[in-house]
C-alpha cells in the first residue's frame, strides 16, 4: 500500500497549524474558564441580595431611571505617565 510523503516544508508547515490549533484551543479553555468563573460569582451575589434584600430584583424590575449613565474605559497598555 502507498502512502503519500509530505515534503519538508509542507510537514513544517502541517506541525505549525497543529501547534497553532493546540494553542488557540488551551487559549479558548482558559476564557471558558474566566468566563465560567465570571458566571458562577454573579449568580452568587444574586443569591446573596435575594437572601439580604428579597425585593431588590423585584424593585429593579419596576424600571430604572438613572440621572447620569456613566460608561467608562480602561487600557492598561496606556503609560500612566
Amino acid at each position: 500500500m502507498l502512502r503519500p510523503t509530505l515534503s519538508l516544508a509542507n510537514k513544517l508547515r502541517f506541525g505549525s497549524i497543529l501547534t497553532n490549533n493546540r494553542m488557540m484551543a488551551n487559549e479558548v479553555q482558559g476564557c471558558n474558564s474566566t468566563i465560567n468563573g465570571v458566571i458562577e460569582s454573579n449568580k452568587d451575589w444574586a443569591k446573596d441580595m435575594q437572601t439580604k434584600n428579597p425585593d431588590f430584583f423585584v424593585n429593579l424590575a419596576k424600571g430604572q431611571s438613572p440621572k447620569i449613565l456613566w460608561i467608562g474605559c480602561s487600557d492598561s497598555r496606556m503609560a500612566v505617565d
